[in-house]
């Protein structure tokens, strides 16, 4: 109910009689009162009489207050005192006790009364029981919150869509399915949540169900942010406005994903029962073990849409197999033949011998160097191969492999590995049948070397048969035929109640049979004959034949004698295998050791020596103390299993009694309330490991030091083509004679820097091993003698240079410029590491065996100083490229890679050897040559000299080629330009009388070129320019010169064609 914020005015004194007043009142269902400025009642009607339960003046000085309920009785007087003091209409609303006991909900409204001055004089009040409204309200909210937890709680997720597609609310298990959380959800639209390939489909369904008002029911994807999919199934109803329009969608959202795979696989399991099926339709017939596997592989390799699939047989030492056969696509070589299995690599070796199926995806990028070279020459990338282990040896594998990468199924690898399986077991079925026959000839040729008879008795008839052996054991003629009584009679008389006894159980209710007994042949010879057989019997069990074999054990008896004569000597036996135990006990240097159930030692034998102890040091306490710690753990819980069961092996070190430690391998198998536990020192394999892992880090350092050569190879040969031109065309300009000083000087100041680039680009070139090298014999005397004033010039005077070269020195095998670099390069260090002055030694001396280069001769080069030195660590990082130690911009950290690189790539090596306040000494070791030092020439510049002629130049960079063109022309030429190899020899055309062509170029190469050419005009003058070229790209014949190059060069290298 709304009160109106009105005041009523109430004349004073009422102006209805008091009677008539009354009356309305008492008619009124809700209670009504008046009070005055004393908050007492002046009146009251017969309902607020009937809930208080007090009438007359009782009523009138009832305080409302009393039947308040204690919950609300601070909230409702606070909010009265409020109320009356605002002189406003205002409402209570709380909890009072009728008088009856029940508690009910009332809201009450006071009004303010004033009289006809318009002066306060009291407040007039009704009543009304809002019980009923407030459980209603009560249950509409117990209602709200059970849908809302059904809502939340449901398994279902559960998402309210408004007509534009947004969702207004959805469940914790919407949000789940999704993957995303509910802020996210509530700002997303449905189409924002769905799979791209399902949201035109999606689309069209809601636009019908709004349309229609139907629900519907589908199947779609949703995207998680992961990027994966989730199958779920949606059914989806319309929600509608009291007036029964739209508003809206309810989806209720299933997980379906698990369902969808499990009906995939199922699929995928039914084509895979029904191949199976067809496969052994198939091969049902086939009785020869090559002819299954014929059908099987054909079968499967087109199944699986491979290239090739085969079977082999593996030698019994499991280092080589045969192909015996295989499918094959016919584009596809077959690869039947006989393989080493190791030239598959380490990986395939490992697989087959343990058991386990190979599965590569791409041969090449997987294995590597390690097989993957024998494999892509059988044209297989890709392979899946399973071993067929029997007896614990791999006696055969079954293959599937494709000429291309390709990625392996689960389901393709369990079809292998299933009809692999069968396959085998056929096979192994049609072998088992074949060998069977020949066990069954070599058991009849067994039953006649072992002179055994086969005898037939007719238990009906009381006739019998044998086989011609049998009539020679008992001693009568095959043709004769003998009757029960004769036969009874042949028993030696001691043994015929026992063994007629026996034989009459034995037809009355026996099934098989065995005995040994005596006869008397004819001859009057005694033998005793062991007797095996069966009776066989009709339906009802009556006997109806006994068959079996008769042997002659006579032999085998008496030897069962002379056993019995030597158990007499058994003890002497045992003492005598004792003592061989208790020899290996006491002699073998493995440690053997008796731990009881509380994990002492018990026993221990001499072996304990080597650890330093005396066996009553160790005997009696517990083997855990002796453990190192850990390895306690470990060990300790593999002696306690060791107790129950076998433990093959687990490693655990031991303290010496002098307090090191030694590296032990142990078994340990039970004994009766204790364990057996034996340890081998293996403390030496442990170093070899140790040191097989430093080798191994050593390669990794290696491999990175080449990836390193190779980028910074390409980089130096990117910075040599950017140089030829800026080398190339300052030259030109510094010639030019009309240039104004003041740019001569700024060409000057260029053309230093770019020679200085220059040198950078070589020393990357030779860090990287790139750098073309012309390997020649040095004088290493003069070399140093030269290098000993340059250097001297360079560090300065507060270095003292000197060298000291060995007498009769050979020559080396060197690139003079390069070595004349290099030793620049150590000679800067050395100045660097020597801020207030020292000493630098260059030394030379040959050497014969320079360690890990091998046998030969080799000349040893280096340069000390007498310097700050450098610690381990800095050693060890010393020929990383970049690496410096001299600050940001005083080094480029290529100064000691470029030296490095220089002796690897002329055969030798590099050492260096320092530590911290003694100084640095870096150590070349460089081949001696094998022939003399030549008779040095150097061919002067010829610049001013004749140069005429057509020239073809050859470049696929067109500032190098514009840049060479220019001093080709200003050389004298007649200058014709190429971009490429292909558009060069359509230029030959021309007649030109020298080439000057680049190497590394799209296409054809420069070298290819210079053959090409040379084969159209083989009078035609080559000159091969390159920024980087490799030494076994070009020929030998073929005259180079290296990018970048000044103009002088340029006519020097024309001039010597």
């Amino acid at each position: 109910m709304c009160l109106r914020e009105v005041s009523v005015r109430l004349p004073v004194p009422i102006a209805e009689s008091a009677t008539e007043f009354q009356r309305i009142a008492d008619a009124s269902p809700a209670p009504m009162w008046v009070t005055g400025l004393d908050r007492r009642r002046t009146f009251v009607n017969r309902a607020y009489v009937d809930f208080v339960g007090v009438g007359g003046q009782a009523a009138l000085e009832f305080d409302w207050r009393a039947i308040l309920h204690p919950d609300d009785q601070t909230q409702v007087v606070a909010a009265s005192a409020a109320g009356e003091a605002s002189l406003a209409p205002f409402t209570l609303e709380g909890r009072y006790r009728r008088a009856d006991g029940e508690w009910r909900w009332i809201r009450s409204v006071s009004q303010p009364r004033f009289d006809d001055a318009g002066a306060h004089c009291g407040f007039i009040g009704v009543a009304h029981d809002v019980t009923d409204a407030k459980q209603g309200e009560a249950a509409l909210r117990r209602r709200e919150q059970e849908l809302a937890a059904l809502f939340d709680q449901t398994a279902a997720g559960l998402a309210q869509i408004d007509l534009a597609g947004r969702v207004l609310r959805a469940n914790g298990r919407f949000c789940e399915i999704v993957g995303r959380p509910l802020e996210t959800v509530l700002s997303s639209c449905l189409a924002d949540l769905t799979h791209p390939d399902d949201v035109p489909g999606n689309l069209e369904l809601i636009d019908r169900a709004i349309r229609e008002g139907t629900p519907y029911t589908h199947e779609k994807r949703f995207l998680r942010p992961d990027g994966s999919s989730v199958w779920v199934s949606n059914a989806v109803s319309v929600l509608r406005d009291a007036e029964g329009a739209p508003q809206g969608l309810l989806a209720v959202t299933l997980d379906i994903t698990d369902r969808r795979a499990t009906e995939g696989e199922v699929r995928a399991n039914e084509a895979r029962l029904a191949f199976l099926d067809a496969l052994g339709a198939a091969t049902a017939g086939a009785v020869d073990a090559d002819e299954v596997m014929a059908i099987t592989t054909r079968m499967l390799g087109e199944h699986l849409q491979v290239s090739d699939c085969a079977y082999a047989d593996v030698e019994p030492d499991e280092s080589r197999f045969h192909i015996r056969g295989d499918w094959h696509r016919p584009d596809v070589p077959s690869i039947v033949g006989n393989y080493r299995l190791e030239a598959f690599g380490s990986l395939a070796v490992a697989k087959m011998r343990g058991g386990q199926p190979l599965v590569i995806d791409d041969i090449v990028a997987e294995l590597g160097e390690d097989g993957s070279a024998t494999f892509v020459g059988l044209g297989i990338r890709a392979t899946i191969v399973m071993p067929f282990v029997t007896g614990g040896r791999l006696a055969g594998m079954m293959a599937i492999h494709d000429a291309a990468p390709r990625r392996w199924t689960a389901a393709e690898q369990a079809l292998l590995r299933e009809v692999s399986e069968r396959s085998w077991a056929h096979v192994q079925r049609v072998r088992a049948e074949a060998a069977l026959r020949e066990s069954e000839r070599r058991l009849r040729l067994a039953i006649e070397g072992a002179r055994i008879g086969a005898w037939d008795f007719d238990v009906v008839t009381g006739r019998g048969s044998w086989s011609p052996l049998a009539a020679e054991i008992v001693g009568v003629p095959h043709s004769m035929r003998l009757s029960a009584e004769q036969r009874a009679a042949m028993i030696h008389p001691d043994d015929r109640a026992r063994v007629a006894k026996g034989n009459a159980r034995l037809i009355v209710a026996g099934a098989e049979f065995a005995d040994e007994y005596r006869i008397v042949r004819p001859d009057g010879a005694v033998r005793w004959i062991a007797s095996h057989g069966a009776i066989e019997r009709d339906a009802e069990g009556k006997p109806l034949r006994a068959i079996g074999t008769i042997r002659d054990v006579t032999d085998a008896r008496e030897a069962r004698e002379q056993l019995r004569a030597l158990a007499d000597t058994l003890e002497a036996q045992v003492a005598e295998r004792t003592a061989e135990r208790d020899g290996m006990w006491r002699l073998s240097r493995d440690l053997m050791l008796v731990i009881g159930r509380n994990r002492r030692v018990r026993a221990v034998n001499p072996a304990l020596a080597g650890l330093g102890y005396a066996p009553d040091e160790v005997i009696g306490k517990g083997l855990a103390r002796f453990i190192h710690p850990d390895d306690r753990a470990a060990a300790t819980a593999a002696i306690r299993a060791a107790a129950y069961h076998p433990i093959s092996e687990f490693h655990a070190r031991l303290r010496a009694k002098d307090g090191g430690w030694r590296a032990f391998a142990w078994s340990a198998a039970p004994g009766e309330d204790e364990a057996y536990v034996i340890g081998r020192d293996v403390t030496a394999e442990a170093l070899r490991r140790e040191e097989l892992t430093e080798a191994q880090e050593q390669l990794r350092q290696g491999q990175k030091m080449e990836s390193l050569g190779q980028l910074t190879g390409g980089v130096a040969h990117d910075f040599n083509n950017l140089l030829t031109p800026i080398l190339g065309g300052l030259d030109m300009l510094a010639r030019d004679p009309d240039l104004p000083e003041r740019r001569k000087r700024l060409v000057r100041g260029a053309l230093e820097s770019a020679e200085r680039a220059r040198v950078l680009v070589q020393r990357l070139l030779a860090f990287a091993r790139r750098q073309p090298l012309q390997p020649q014999p040095v004088d290493l005397p003069m070399l140093m003698e030269t290098m000993r004033e340059l250097i001297a010039s360079t560090v300065g005077p507060q270095i003292d240079v000197r060298a000291e070269v060995a007498p009769g020195l050979p020559p080396a095998l060197a690139d003079r410029n390069q070595l004349e670099l290099a030793l620049l390069n150590l000679a800067v260090n050395a100045r660097d590491a020597m801020p207030d002055g020292g000493r630098l030694t260059l030394a030379a001396n040959g050497v014969d065996d320079p360690g890990e280069l091998g046998a030969g001769r080799y000349v040893l080069v280096s340069v000390a100083d007498t310097g700050v030195g450098m610690d381990a660590e800095t050693v060890a990082r010393a020929i990383e490229p970049f690496f410096s130690t001299k600050g940001l911009g005083k080094g480029t950290g290529l100064g000691l890679s470029m030296v490095h690189g220089l002796a690897s790539q002329l055969g030798g090596a590099m050492r260096i050897h320092s530590r911290p306040g003694d100084g640095t000494r870096v150590e070349l070791y460089l081949p001696v040559a094998d022939t003399p030092v030549a008779a040095e020439s150097r061919p002067a510049p010829v610049l001013g000299g004749p140069h005429s002629g057509r020239v073809l130049l050859v470049d696929d960079e067109p500032d190098v080629r514009a840049a060479t063109a220019e001093m080709l022309a200003g050389l004298g030429y007649q200058v014709a330009t190429a971009a490429s190899g292909t558009e060069a020899l359509t230029a030959l055309g021309g007649k030109p009388d020298l080439l000057v062509t680049d190497h590394l170029m799209p296409g054809m190469t420069g070298a290819d070129l210079a053959r090409a050419a040379r084969a159209r005009r083989p009078d035609l003058k080559i000159l091969l320019i390159s920024g980087y070229a490799g030494i076994d790209q070009v020929p030998p014949d073929l005259p180079r010169l290296a990018k970048p190059f000044r103009l002088a060069e340029l006519a020097r290298s024309l001039a010597a064609l």
